[in-house]
């Protein structure tokens, strides 16, 4: 494009150069002035043409941007990090979800351990980022903590029910009752409270306490609402105190009782 413009402008200053000349001759009065002007009419052509083919010869084309072509003529691919953006690896200790192999996924999909940020990896600090109150859940199974980079825990040995979801704000779900620990009579193995149940374990800890104060701690509602329907049994198991919350007659609760506040009991049909 360059090399056309100055070919332009030095056409222009021949045609400049050539009218006045041309003007020159027509009022000489002396052949020798004739001559002269012709004679510097052909050197200004000259200096024209030179000057074109200086800027428009092989070996000076103009200096263009490399187009992204690779040798067979076809588009170059861009680096990874420009066409995937954030798709690349993470680093293992990043917040996130991780597949088996330790590649970074998306907690929906499934996934046996998540990082999260952390200062002391505890019990605690886990109960908390599931959107608990560490002072109140009783929960089983937890993950398994190991510390991560300094600021951050990855929690593994999920359960089946945490696999596909985050753990963030986990309790606040309805998954959250899969890991809170009921039973029946007989047999009075513990399991989830997400499956028909007897009674609820909502205490459990090394100090006593009044089973109807930790019941409206838990379900923060007054346990007198339901005195006729629920009963509240103390025990206690490895040095630990334990308050049990169960109905009365045949009933079965359907879920857990864990921050019922005014709603009505979860009585399984």
């Amino acid at each position: 494009m360059g090399a056309v413009i100055l070919g332009l402008v030095a056409g222009a200053v021949v045609g400049v150069l050539t009218g006045l000349l041309a003007n020159q001759i027509r009022v000489a009065k002396t052949g020798r002035n004739a001559l002269m002007i012709a004679c510097g009419i052909v050197a200004a052509i000259a200096v024209g043409a030179y000057a074109t083919a200086k800027t428009t010869g092989p070996g000076n084309t103009p200096n263009h941007q490399p187009s992204a072509t690779s040798s067979s003529g076809s588009a170059s691919p861009m680096s990874s990090a420009q066409t995937s953006g954030n798709s690349g690896a993470a680093g293992e200790d990043a917040p996130g979800c991780y597949a088996p192999d330790q590649s970074p996924v998306a907690c929906v999909v499934e996934h046996d351990s998540e990082v999260f940020q952390a200062t002391t990896c505890d019990a605690a600090e886990l109960i908390t980022y599931m959107g608990g109150d560490p002072g109140i859940e009783v929960l089983a199974p937890l993950p398994t903590l190991t510390q991560a980079e300094p600021g951050s825990c990855r929690a593994s040995d999920l359960s089946e029910s945490q696999r596909t979801t985050s753990l963030a704000r986990f309790l606040d779900t309805s998954r959250g009752s899969t890991i809170r620990v009921c039973r029946n009579s007989q047999p009075r193995d513990s399991f989830g409270c997400d499956r028909p149940h007897e009674a609820e374990l909502i205490y459990s800890q090394a100090d006593d306490v009044d089973c109807a104060a930790a019941f409206q701690e838990y379900a923060l509602t007054p346990f007198a609402r339901f005195d006729r329907e629920l009963k509240l049994t103390k025990e206690t198991q490895e040095a630990r105190v334990q308050c049990w919350v169960g109905v009365r007659g045949t009933n079965l609760l359907s879920t857990s009782l864990r921050k019922l506040r005014d709603q009505s009991l979860p009585l399984a049909d």
